[in-house]
């Protein structure tokens, strides 16, 4: 502190001036560190976004194939009644 007291006025305005000047330079960087990982993090989103839509609209094509066959499935009569029969059976 006796260091400090000692130097003269244009002393202690260059001291000052580096101090300023370190802490803006390290919330400067701060920042720009922290933008680009934003930045990135948010790509990754939109990345996994998108592939995820994807992922939905390849297994909705599926599952509609899936309902379209279950549809379409013709159920003979004769196979309920033996299927009915086949379940008393089981329980008796």
């Amino acid at each position: 502190m006796n260091k400090i007291k000692n130097m003269s006025v244009w002393q202690k305005l260059i001291l000052s001036n580096v101090i300023i000047t370190g802490m803006s330079l390290a919330i400067i960087w701060s920042l720009i560190w922290g933008l680009q990982m934003s930045r990135q993090k948010f790509e990754n989103f939109i990345d996994n976004s998108y592939q995820l839509e994807s992922d939905i609209k390849n297994h909705a094509t599926d599952i509609l194939s899936i309902a379209k066959d279950i549809r379409d499935l013709q159920i003979n009569p004769d196979l309920i009644e033996k299927f009915q029969i086949f379940q008393k059976r089981l329980q008796n």
